[in-house]
């Protein structure tokens, strides 16, 4: 799972800031890694976050570290399971994967969000 993250790191990066754009600071690319690895770690001990968004990724800043922030829609989910969707009940309406609103979704749903622009306290606005 471990290279899986970065992978995914890595291409969510260069889907968001192409090569020739003005780039990313070293302590965004950290925020973003370590708030994926936070992810990471709740998908492994089978829980889903649900509700990722700005507000809920927290920066500590000596070291500069990300933090998941606000646990409470988190819900079991152990890898292989899905959950039903629950339209409209849970989550925050900009950032919820289309599949948590129409669809069975996994912990795909938590990913989501990180390809939206709007997620941004890896843009430089730290």
């Amino acid at each position: 799972m471990q290279g899986f993250i970065d992978v995914l790191a890595v291409a969510i990066c260069e889907l968001m800031w192409p090569s020739g754009s003005r780039g990313i600071s070293l302590d965004s690319v950290t925020l973003f890694h370590d708030a994926l690895q936070g992810l990471r770690f709740l998908h492994s001990h089978g829980w889903a976050h649900l509700d990722i968004k700005p507000h809920n990724i927290g920066v500590l800043t000596h070291p500069l570290r990300a933090v998941l922030l606000d646990l409470g829609q988190l819900s079991t989910l152990p890898v292989g399971y899905t959950l039903t969707a629950t339209p409209g009940c849970t989550g925050t309406i900009n950032y919820l994967s289309p599949e948590r609103e129409m669809d069975e979704y996994d912990h795909g749903a938590d990913i989501w969000p990180y390809t939206l622009p709007s997620v941004s306290p890896w843009r430089g606005r730290l």
